[in-house]
């Protein structure tokens, strides 16, 4: 196709896969640079998040660390493009299994920690904050996605040991759910003394509602699902390879 003179000159059939041959040119030279800058950009990316991942683990932080360096690993996979599919779901795959066990580890702690805390003393302490803090996620509908707003109960509290005062956000193991923002709210006003259990081996671990709630198991959950994701992927890459 030179000009659109000849592009009127042809047949339907004739002018579709011109069409069709000019898109291919085009995606041959700019979709091919495209694809480039994203590896690239990827590759920067995840060998970034490796080495702060790195960083972090031996510093100690575990958790925190092994999470870093799984999405580094994910990202740095999918952005090598000189490297079979099957090689680029490995590492994806590897990198999800880092994260969930990471995630799965973090939980199954604040778990036994729940249990522990059935078992600790308690002092007063007193609430010095109580408000609602934003939130914004995106959130996938039928046909689109979109961001939803939604507020979680902030509540920080102080309490003394020993003369040492400490303060604490943590109402109860196992994070912060959504659906209890008003009750948290309502239940602990900014200025009220309140029944603070504290761990008598680290009394700077606290919590306001002690002992295993149903939300302790949604961490747990989250992580094992990343582990499944992760498998399946490695497991798709390896039966397409066959």
């Amino acid at each position: 196709m030179s000009n659109l003179k000849d592009l009127k000159d042809m047949s339907t059939a004739e002018r579709n896969e011109a069409v069709l041959d000019f898109g291919r040119k085009i995606d041959g030279t700019v979709g091919e640079k495209v694809r480039s800058a994203k590896g690239w950009l990827l590759k920067i990316a995840g060998g970034f998040l490796l080495f702060i991942g790195a960083i972090v683990l031996l510093f100690g932080a575990m958790n925190v660390g092994l999470v870093i360096f799984g999405v580094g690993v994910a990202l740095f996979g999918s952005g090598l493009r000189n490297i079979s599919a099957r090689a680029r779901h490995a590492m994806l795959g590897l990198g999800l299994v880092i994260v969930g066990a990471a995630i799965l580890n973090y939980g199954l702690g604040q778990i036994t920690q729940a249990k522990k805390s059935a078992g600790w003393p308690f002092v007063t302490g007193t609430v010095i904050k109580s408000e609602k803090e934003k939130h914004t996620t995106t959130e996938d509908t039928k046909s689109n996605k979109k961001n939803v707003t939604y507020y979680l109960a902030m509540i920080t509290y102080e309490y003394q040991i020993d003369g040492n005062t400490h303060t604490s956000d943590r109402v109860a193991f196992g994070g912060r759910d959504r659906n209890q923002t008003v009750e948290y709210l309502n239940k602990y006003p900014a200025g009220k003394s309140v029944a603070v259990y504290y761990d008598p081996d680290r009394p700077e671990e606290a919590v306001l509602e002690k002992g295993l709630k149903k939300k302790s198991y949604t961490i747990p959950i989250v992580g094992a699902v990343f582990i499944i994701l992760g498998l399946l992927i490695g497991f798709k890459g390896n039966s397409k390879r066959r």
